[in-house]
């Protein structure tokens, strides 16, 4: 009896940590982070990446790992200028439609997951 239970509860765990290993390995690069030009700034490492600016002082974070920090409704007000990080707002205003802003701030919420 034990070792059927053993065996259901390794079979689980085992599904499981499968399951988030997909889901994680299925997050692919949303087409609007170039789109709206965000790699001018931030590098992507996980998607191979590069920030395309020359300058140091235009050059933001990496945002491979941003969902790890950072909530949708916080990523929507600090795009639109509204939140501050270290008592600075975002360096360049929000250009793209409601409709990006939530498909792009949903995709980068789920980063580090």
């Amino acid at each position: 009896m034990n070792r059927v239970v053993l065996l259901m509860v390794t079979c689980v765990l085992g599904a499981v940590a499968v399951s988030a290993q997909e889901s994680a390995d299925a997050i692919t690069v949303s087409p609007l982070f170039e789109e709206l030009k965000c790699n001018r700034c931030h590098a992507m490492e996980r998607f191979e990446i590069e920030a395309t600016t020359s300058s140091e002082k235009m050059l933001g974070p990496d945002l491979s790992d941003v969902g790890t920090k950072r909530d949708p409704e916080w990523l929507t007000g600090y795009l639109k200028r509204e939140v501050e990080v270290d008592g600075s707002k975002h360096k360049s205003p929000w250009k793209g439609d409601d409709k990006q802003l939530a498909d792009l701030t949903e995709w980068l919420a789920k980063l580090g997951d």
